[in-house]
């Protein structure tokens, strides 16, 4: 009797995978373009470049956020971050990730990729009380991009802060 369940439940359990990958194939995709007049060659309307724009923003960020020294180059290294934090009005280039061995990044600026794109607009504008002086979405990481640049490489001992842990952890939750 096992045998005759085990086969019932593997075959149940089969079947509820494959009605799932079908509805799912249904219900998500695949996307066709629905604008009226629309007279280009693309035949959906997805694209996930903005999206991979951002992560290169974030990566970006992220390794800037450890080129500091201490003080004396703080001001060049904050505008460096918040260029990439906020885009800039021409073309970045991509900081990280950068090519190793046989994996060779094509792009070398971000508008290759995706133009006018930013990590700012991603962030809430309310109040976020947990931070300390109850600062808004936007503040907090402009608040963790000065003090990495103040920083040594972008670790504050005293605290126990890496500020390029920390951005990158508060960047990637405001995009997700």
């Amino acid at each position: 009797m096992p045998r005759t369940s085990l086969k019932l439940t593997t075959a149940l359990v089969a079947t509820t995978l494959f009605a799932g990958a079908t509805y799912a194939a249904e219900t998500y995709g695949p996307f066709p373009i629905t604008v009226k007049g629309y007279a280009g060659d693309k035949t959906k309307s997805v694209s996930y470049s903005g999206q991979a724009a951002r992560h290169l923003l974030h990566d970006s960020l992220k390794k800037l956020a450890g080129k500091g020294d201490g003080g004396a180059n703080a001001a060049e290294v904050e505008g460096a971050l918040l260029s990439y934090f906020n885009g800039a009005e021409g073309d970045l280039d991509i900081v990280a990730p950068t090519s190793k061995g046989d994996f060779k990044i094509k792009q070398t600026t971000l508008n290759e990729i995706s133009k006018g794109k930013n990590i700012s607009g991603k962030f809430y504008d309310g109040a976020m009380p947990a931070w300390p002086g109850v600062m808004t979405g936007h503040e907090v990481p402009t608040h963790m991009i000065k003090h990495a640049a103040l920083s040594e490489g972008g670790y504050d001992a005293a605290n126990g802060y890496d500020r390029g842990q920390l951005i990158s952890k508060f960047t990637m939750g405001a995009m997700a």
